[in-house]
């Protein structure tokens, strides 16, 4: 549902990704379905963030990302496509993340919850989209 959830904010389905963000929090609840291998919001996250960090490396052969630009970059798809529950927080939560090159800490650790898998999953559908640019290659791809 992470990965879903991710591909639903690049198609600009916002209904799509505020239902999947509800649905990863209450999937434990059903009767008889397997709980997923974290706790609830946690699993989602890390998935997201395996995306965010592999495009990371993936640009910084080129050149570095600072975190502000992945800031710049997921913020107007939280104003755009957040659930409105969430909306407010996560854009706090992404303000205070640091600048630079430190460690942004999008994980949220162990308790991360509903904030934390938006700003991660838009954190990932910007650098899957090209993060603004910083996507290209300097030498023909491919």
């Amino acid at each position: 549902m992470a990965l879903r959830g991710i591909i639903a904010l690049v198609d600009e389905q916002p209904d799509t990704f505020a239902a999947l963000v509800e649905r990863i929090g209450t999937w434990d609840d059903d009767p008889g379905r397997t709980p997923y291998p974290r706790p609830r919001y946690q699993f989602a996250v890390t998935e997201a963030l395996r995306i965010v960090n592999d495009a990371f490396t993936a640009i910084e052969e080129v050149g570095p990302l600072p975190n502000e630009a992945v800031v710049d970059g997921a913020r107007p798809l939280i104003e755009r496509f957040a659930p409105a529950e969430y909306h407010d927080a996560a854009l706090e939560k992404l303000a205070a993340l640091p600048p630079g090159s430190e460690p942004m800490g999008l994980s949220g650790g162990e308790e991360a919850g509903a904030v934390d898998s938006v700003i991660a999953a838009t954190a990932a559908a910007w650098m899957i989209g090209g993060a603004g640019g910083a996507w290209r290659c300097s030498s023909p791809c491919g």
